[in-house]
């Protein structure tokens, strides 16, 4: 136990600031996943940094008017996204994000208490210039899937 932690703060203290809070919001989400969540062992956490584009102004309106109708917590988060993307679109920025990626790598056992090997990709949309907040974790999403999405679709799965 005493290696993981030491393994962890060396891991935490290689990532700047920001990407730091992300890995940590990163093992968060994952452990909320997890059957077993103490039995998570951070293997390897690799970073890489993506610029991204902004769409163009009739895909950012499209997608807008999709989501008109409806009033969950997602869909207003997405909604407040757009309008910021649209404002940067028509000022003629070029890039709405810098997104960071953290591939990671880690043990943790089944429900049945067999140890097994996973593998995710933890995506967090920052800045323009690179500034990331994971604070509260609800823009991590693993594999895709924030952690609403992920909610949803057990609950699909269970019927």
């Amino acid at each position: 136990m005493k290696k993981l932690i030491i393994l962890v703060a060396v891991m935490l203290a290689g990532c700047g600031g920001g990407e730091a809070k992300f890995q940590s919001a990163c093992v968060d989400a994952i452990k909320k996943r997890l059957k077993a969540p103490s039995t998570f062992e951070l293997i390897e956490a690799t970073a890489d940094h993506q610029k991204v584009p902004l769409p163009a102004e009739q895909v950012i309106r499209a997608e807008l008017e999709s989501l008109e109708d409806r009033d969950d917590i997602d869909s207003r988060v997405r909604q407040a996204r757009l309008r910021s993307d649209l404002a940067r679109a028509t000022s003629g920025e070029q890039y709405k994000a810098t997104n960071l990626r953290l591939y990671i790598e880690y043990d943790a056992q089944n429900s049945m208490g067999v140890p097994l090997r996973g593998a995710v990709i933890c995506t967090v949309e920052g800045g323009p210039n690179g500034e990331f907040s994971a604070d509260d974790g609800w823009n991590v999403e693993i594999d895709g899937e924030t952690h609403t999405d992920w909610i949803v679709n057990q609950v699909k799965r269970g019927q």
